[in-house]
């Protein structure tokens, strides 16, 4: 049932100068051109290399949801990607030596293909998400190591490759030269640290760089890329060759925006950051009252206001989620609670064209029903029931702007849900 929530602001403190958004922000973003890319509304985790998680358009309303497909087994472990159709493509794992498949699937439910990628007990316990390319690709990877490459019409396998090593985030992305990108977990025995993968479109690998590398994110051109491990690495997206680091960024996930600023936070020190392009600081902000969460990837909003989430702990229950949305330059934020029915946040935050947030409660509390929420310039301004076993992973949007919800892992056999 949707519900209305009064708005609480934590902190006093707004965006927007005098009270109101303004017509047109200084720090207003575009979407990032990647000819490389499928042209679709969701074509890779978090929308772009640039991990923005910014839909060019407008979400849902929140009128209703939509169990739109169930495959009737397996579980969900990753995010699904949207095609220029509309098509939904997602993984389906499973324990055991089957059953663990990419799915494509319409908008009325209808699945398309099924593809098993279980091959040499390849189990597909897919964290990342498939990604869509501009020649009618699906790239996905999978823990045991393997990347695959699917026909995004058929499904039928157009290559596979063993990297050597588990892909324990299956995490994927592209160049704009179309170089394809992943990295893997390595070998604590054999010392192998994290490698960091290049291949070509015809899965040949390019080279390995062995530097405990973790998450990939591009700046704007399309010539740097940058890894996390400790300490931001700044790389040549030619060769892996290290071009600057710094010790601010301790988290997984960060973002790029149009004018090639940095943004991420400080797990350890319990603070947001931005950097130059340099790599050079450009503000810090310290979060004194809530605990910063590294597990969830913030967003950029059309503003250029970047959106995380915190955590205040309640004693022994769940503890109340916030969404902190920081101005561009670093100068205010505002901190929104984000309500009973979120738990804790499951899915990494989203964004849409009239800088929209929206997050999902992970299935915390078995037997309550796990919430999905709209917040707006600090203002929750819908809130609707998801499902009793929450959500997971990344979420996705149609060209209509319908959000696409996979389920937590403990949904099984797993739905594909629609917010409409």
């Amino acid at each position: 049932m949707k519900r209305f929530l009064l708005l609480l602001i934590l902190f006093s403190c707004t965006l927007f100068d005098n009270d109101e958004k303004q017509d047109e922000s200084p720090f207003a973003q575009e979407s990032v051109d990647w000819p490389s890319l499928a042209d679709s509304p969701w074509p890779m985790f978090r929308h772009d290399p640039q991990g923005t998680g910014r839909f060019d358009g407008i979400g849902p309303s929140g009128n209703s949801v939509i169990e739109l497909y169930n495959p009737s087994i397996g579980f969900n472990m990753g995010s699904a990607a949207v095609g220029g159709n509309d098509n939904i493509y997602f993984a389906v794992s499973a324990v055991g030596d089957d059953n663990c498949l990419v799915n494509c699937v319409s908008t009325n439910g209808t699945l398309l293909w099924s593809t098993d990628i279980c091959e040499d007990d390849n189990f597909a316990e897919i964290s990342g998400a498939p990604l869509l390319t501009i020649d009618g690709k699906v790239i996905i990877g999978t823990p045991r190591g393997y990347i695959y490459c699917l026909d995004a019409n058929s499904g039928e396998v157009v290559w596979n490759v063993d990297t050597g090593y588990p892909l324990y985030s299956s995490y994927i992305t592209i160049g704009i030269d179309g170089t394809i990108y992943t990295w893997n977990s390595g070998s604590w025995l054999e010392g192998i640290p994290n490698q960091l993968i290049a291949l070509n479109s015809d899965g040949e690998i390019l080279w390995i760089n062995e530097d405990n590398n973790y998450g990939i994110t591009f700046n704007i051109a399309g010539d740097v890329l940058y890894t996390n491990q400790g300490r931001l690495i700044a790389r040549s997206s030619s060769d892996g060759s290290v071009l600057w680091e710094s010790t601010l960024s301790r988290s997984l996930y960060i973002l790029v925006d149009n004018d090639d600023n940095i943004y991420g936070l400080n797990i350890i020190d319990n603070f947001l950051y931005s950097l130059f392009p340099d790599g050079s600081e450009r503000w810090t902000i310290q979060m004194d009252s809530l605990t910063l969460d590294h597990t969830i990837a913030p967003c950029i909003d059309i503003d250029g206001n970047i959106h995380f989430i915190g955590l205040k702990s309640v004693g022994m229950d769940y503890p109340e989620n916030y969404l902190i949305s920081v101005s561009n330059d670093g100068s205010n934020y505002i901190k929104t609670y984000l309500g009973e029915s979120i738990k804790y946040v499951g899915t990494h935050l989203v964004t849409d064209n009239l800088g929209i947030v929206y997050a999902a409660s992970w299935d915390y509390d078995w037997g309550t029903v796990e919430g999905v929420v709209a917040v707006q310039d600090g203002s929750i301004i819908w809130e609707i029931d998801g499902n009793e076993r929450g959500f997971y992973g990344c979420p996705a949007f149609l060209s209509t702007g319908e959000l696409v919800l996979l389920p937590s892992e403990s949904e099984s056999p797993m739905n594909v849900r629609l917010i409409q």
